[in-house]
C-alpha cells in the first residue's frame, strides 16, 4: 500500500524553524559578513572601495546571482520570519524575563531591517541601475550626505547587525548545538560580542563615509 508523507501541524512548524534559522545563515549571514568586509574598504579610501566594486561588477552572472543566491533565500527568510512572529509567543521556547526581550528585539530588528533593506537596495541598486552607473564611495558619501539618512543607516546596520548575532544564538538552540543553560549562555556572551564589535565596525564605515573619521 502506498502511503503519502505527510506531516502534523507542529512538524510543519518545527520543518519551518529550521528552515528559516538555516537560511538566516547561509547565504543570508555570509552574504551580510561579506557585505560588512567589502564596506569595510572604503577606510582604505576612495580608490581602494571603487576598485572592489568594480571587481565586484564584473563577476560573471551577478544579477542572477544576486537574485538566486541573496534575494530569493532573504525573500524566503523575510516571509517566513514574519509569519512565524505573527503565529508564536514572545515566550515560545521558554526563555526566561530577560531572553523575551531578546526575542521581542529581534522581531523588532528584523523589521526595521526589512524596511532599511529595501531602501538600500533601491538607492544602491535599482535607482543606480535606471541612472546608467553602479555604486561608488562618492555615490554613498552623496546618499549619506542627507543627514535623516545618515541616520536611518545608522539605526538599519545596527538592527541588522543586533538580528544576525542574536540569530546565531538562536539557530544554535533551534538546531540543539547549545541544549543547556550554560553552553546557551556562554554563546550569548560570544554573539553579544559579535554584536558590539560588529556595530563599532560599521560605525567606523559610516563616519567614514561622511567623513567624521
Amino acid at each position: 500500500m502506498n502511503k503519502t508523507l505527510s506531516f502534523t501541524k507542529d512538524e510543519k512548524y518545527f520543518l519551518l524553524r529550521r528552515l528559516h534559522s538555516l537560511a538566516g545563515l547561509v547565504p543570508i549571514g555570509a552574504f551580510f559578513l561579506e557585505h560588512i568586509y567589502s564596506n569595510a574598504i572604503s577606510l582604505q579610501g576612495p580608490k581602494a572601495y571603487n576598485e572592489l566594486v568594480e571587481g565586484l561588477m564584473k563577476i560573471p552572472y551577478l544579477p542572477w546571482i544576486e537574485i538566486l543566491v541573496i534575494g530569493v533565500p532573504l525573500l524566503f527568510h523575510i516571509v517566513l520570519g514574519i509569519g512565524i512572529y505573527l503565529t508564536s509567543k514572545s515566550n515560545a521556547l521558554h526563555y526566561r524575563y530577560f531572553n523575551n526581550w531578546r526575542y521581542y528585539l529581534q522581531r523588532l530588528t528584523g523589521l526595521i531591517g526589512v524596511v532599511y533593506i529595501g531602501y538600500h537596495v533601491w538607492e544602491t541598486r535599482i535607482h543606480s541601475a535606471l541612472a546608467g552607473h553602479h555604486v561608488s564611495y562618492e555615490r554613498m558619501q552623496q546618499i549619506l550626505s542627507t543627514p535623516w539618512v545618515f541616520w536611518f543607516y545608522v539605526v538599519g546596520v545596527i538592527s541588522l547587525t543586533y538580528h544576525f548575532a542574536n540569530g546565531i544564538w538562536t539557530f544554535l538552540i533551534t538546531w540543539g548545538v547549545t541544549v543547556n543553560p550554560r553552553s546557551q549562555k556562554i554563546s550569548s556572551f560570544a554573539c553579544m560580542g559579535m554584536f558590539l564589535v560588529l556595530s563599532v565596525i560599521w560605525m567606523q564605515i559610516l563616519f567614514h563615509f561622511v567623513g567624521w573619521l
